[in-house]
Order: structure tokens, then C-alpha cells, then sequence
């Protein structure tokens, strides 16, 4: 509605001054919008978009290539300035939005999900790039990723059915809804395909059963095992509207139900839980474990670290196409990942002093640390641990947590994701795919 491609029943909503029921065309002069699936053209190039939108915002020929210049250079795509948009990458793709969403200036950006299905090298990108971009500039971003709004946002509000349930800024919202400390253990034991095809005319329930049928379950068993199916990814209240209707999360569960009918001994799943909010993220994992603890063999494909943790029992990692380690998640971060990731945020105010003189503390404090990554006054290390415990970790970051201004830290053991990272800052870049 914001944006103009629904209008509004009554009541009144302003952008930069202009109301959106009278005034859409000058909004659309400064506003950018990222939808959360790529609206673009197969064989344009990525400078031919650029033009393209730019000129759409109203920005005069004479100004158009200085511009796309500038925004090529803005997205570190000017290696890609006349390849067609076909022979792009998936988080090429999503930075090629952002930048039409970006181009001409725009003051108010709305981007819908826009890391969604990208891996964590991609995903870090694009928090780099809308960091050095929001100056200026009003940002509405939606994610189902927590740590993304952590980090990107300056106030979050968090929606549960439909509803606004809090907002505030990160610190005040785990101060007043979240205190106490987060401890996971792990115990090591001894020793859908992702676009599948759905029918949009159909019903969720009409869908599930047909497939039930192409699957040669008996007639009489297929109204149990749907409503089965139905009751276990919380489907109910949607079985009976057209799958259209359907939110993404939604989909993906109605597809993942597609895939378990019938238990079948092996499952493919591509991405499964690709645009879920935590909650039905959570749920889908909990539906898949069921039947890998029955004996079913289940093969997964996921950008998600935390998924893949969650869910797997072997898992391999590739970069670019090759096969890098295999092994059980515990043992891979054994391997791989020796020591603890230190995750620590800085105060904003007189933030750039406070930052610089936490690092130099933990230089000096945990000799050997790696600062790994910095995000406006975030900062991630690594932590040699072959002499520290995790009471002494805790211990000196609590001393510490006043003296330096920090608003929240973690310390936990190496993550899968970090470990990917590990293997993706060593790969040298990929060669171009296409013209």
C-alpha cells in the first residue's frame, strides 16, 4: 500500500510530505523498492537496468551515466556492467535490486527480504552495502533473519499473526523481553526439490491429495494422511483457500508436505525453509526430524548454517562448486573451528573511541584473536582457545562489559557458518558464467 500497488480503504499515510492516496507519482520520484522476488529482465544488461529505472525516477539523460557509473561501483559490479541479467548469480541478482532500489537518489527504500535464499558470503555483502548506503535515507527492511535486524536495524518491530507485537531498538527489546543468557549443548553421539510445482487454482487440501493419489496411496488411507500432513506444519487454518493466496512460509510448508506424503524412504529437500519466519522455521525442522528419526533417508540443500546444524546428522560443504569437507557437524567445527567466536556490540554514542579502545583490550587480552569481521561498531573475533574456559571468557567480558561500553556480547563455540566463511574467504573469485 505504501508503495502504491494496492490504495489505500481509508485513513491517511504521508511519505517525504506527500500523502500516498493523492501524491504517489511524486513519491515514486524518491522512493526505491526492492520486492522480495527479482522484478527483472532476462536479457538486459545490468547497466541497461540501471538506465532503465533511473530515468523512470525521473533522472535526466545527461545524468544517467555518471550515475550508473557511480552505482556500479556502489554494488562492485562493474566486472558485470554488460552481462545480461540471465548469467547472473543469485546474490548478484539481489544486489543489482537494491541498486535499482538505490539509483536516482532515492530517500525512502523499502527492500522486502532482501537476502532471502543467499548464502552467508552474499548475505554479509549486502549488509556492507546497505550500512554504507543508509545515511540519508529511510530504510524499511523486512527479514525473517534476527541476526540481520540485529544488526541493521535502528528500531525493529516484531509482527506475530498479523499483529504488532513490540518495537524498539535491539537492546532495549532483549533488555525488556529477553534477559538472562542463551547456552546450547550439544551432545555428540558415539560414533523437495525447492521450486516444486504447485497449482495455484487448487486448494492446499486439493493439492495434498492429489499428489497423495500420484503417489499410489490406497483411497481409503489418503484422507487420513492429509489431514495428517495438514495438522503437522500447522496448515489447518489454510487448507481450504487457493494456494495463490498462499504467503511464501506458507508455500514452502505445502511444499515440504508435498514431499513427505506417502513416507518415503529417501527426501529431497531444495532450500526448504527459504523465506519462513522463525517460528514456522522452527516448526518445518521439528516436521523433518520426525521422519529422519523414523528411518528415512532425507538429503538437504540449505544457505542456512543454523538449518543444517539443526537438521543434519552428515553434511558437506561446497564453495563455488566444489566439495570442501564432509563429516558430522561436531566434528567439522572440531576440525575447523578450534577455540570460541566472540561477538560483541559498542555503545553508539561516542561509538568510533569506545570501539577502538575494546579492540585494543581484546588484542591485548586474548593474544592471538582474529578480528574476523566489523560492522558499525559490531565486531566479531575468534578466540584461540587452547588455554581459556568458557567461566574465564565470561568472567573478563563481565568485568569489562561497563568499562567499555558494551551493550551485548556472545561467546559461543565456532558455528557452521563461521566455518563455511572460513572456506569461502579462501576460494579465489569465480570466473564469469556467461556474456
Amino acid at each position: 500500500m505504501l508503495t502504491g500497488l494496492f490504495p489505500p480503504t481509508s485513513g491517511r499515510a504521508y511519505i517525504n510530505g506527500y500523502e500516498i492516496s493523492q501524491d504517489m507519482v511524486q513519491i515514486r520520484r524518491s522512493l526505491g523498492l526492492c520486492p522480495q522476488h527479482d522484478v527483472l529482465f532476462d536479457n538486459l544488461t545490468v547497466a541497461e537496468h540501471l538506465y532503465f529505472y533511473a530515468q523512470l525516477k525521473g533522472l535526466s539523460c545527461q545524468k544517467c551515466p555518471e550515475e550508473v557509473k557511480q552505482m556500479l561501483h556502489i554494488l562492485s559490479l562493474e566486472d558485470k556492467r554488460d552481462s545480461r541479467c540471465k548469467f547472473l548469480s543469485g546474490g548478484m541478482k539481489r544486489k543489482l535490486s537494491i541498486g535499482i532500489a538505490l539509483i536516482a537518489g532515492s530517500k525512502v527504500l523499502m527492500l522486502d527480504e532482501p537476502t532471502s535464499g543467499m548464502d552467508a558470503v552474499s548475505r554479509r555483502a549486502i549488509w556492507d552495502l546497505l550500512q554504507q548506503q543508509k545515511s540519508g535515507r529511510t530504510i524499511l527492511l523486512t527479514t525473517h533473519f534476527m541476526d540481520e535486524a540485529d544488526l541493521l536495524g535502528d528500531r525493529i518491530a516484531i509482527m506475530a499473526k498479523g499483529e504488532l507485537q513490540c518495537c524498539g531498538s535491539s537492546l532495549f527489546l532483549k533488555q525488556k523481553y529477553g534477559a538472562g543468557y542463551h547456552m546450547t549443548l550439544v551432545k555428540e553421539p558415539h560414533c523437495n526439490p525447492e521450486g516444486i510445482s504447485r497449482l495455484d487454482h487448487m486448494t492446499g487440501r486439493e493439492t495434498l491429495v492429489m499428489y497423495a493419489r500420484l503417489r499410489g496411496i490406497p483411497e481409503r488411507h489418503i484422507s487420513a494422511c492429509v489431514e495428517n500432513t495438514l495438522r503437522g506444519l500447522l496448515l489447518e487454518p489454510h487448507a481450504n483457500k487457493l494456494v495463490r493466496t498462499y504467503s511464501g512460509g506458507n508455500k514452502r510448508k505445502l511444499s515440504t508436505g508435498i514431499a513427505l506424503l506417502g513416507e518415503p524412504a529417501v527426501i529431497f529437500l531444495d532450500e526448504p525453509s527459504t523465506g519462513m519466519d522463525p517460528v514456522a522455521r522452527r516448526l518445518l525442522w521439528d516436521t523433518v526430524a520426525r521422519a529422519r528419526e523414523s528411518g528415512k533417508a532425507i538429503v538437504i540443500t540449505s544457505h542456512s548454517m543454523e538449518e543444517c546444524e539443526a537438521l543434519c546428522t552428515r553434511l558437506a560443504i561446497m564453495v563455488q562448486g566444489q566439495f570442501k569437507c564432509l563429516g558430522s557437524p561436531q566434528h567439522l567445527k572440531s576440525k575447523f573451528g578450534s577455540g570460541y567466536s566472540l561477538q560483541a556490540k559498542v555503545r553508539s554514542d561516542g561509538q568510533q573511541e569506545a570501539l577502538q579502545e575494546f579492540k585494543a583490550f581484546v588484542d591485548l587480552t586474548f593474544p592471538g584473536s582474529v578480528l574476523e569481521d566489523e560492522h558499525q561498531g559490531m565486531v566479531h573475533y575468534h578466540l584461540p582457545g587452547d588455554d581459556l574456559s568458557w567461566a574465564k571468557v565470561f568472567g573478563i567480558l563481565e568485568k569489562a562489559k561497563e568499562k567499555y561500553g558494551v551493550d551485548d556480547y556472545s561467546v559461543s563455540q565456532i558455528s557452521l557458518e563461521q566455518v563455511f566463511l572460513s572456506f569461502a574467504h579462501l576460494q579465489p573469485p569465480a570466473e564469469d558464467e556467461g556474456p
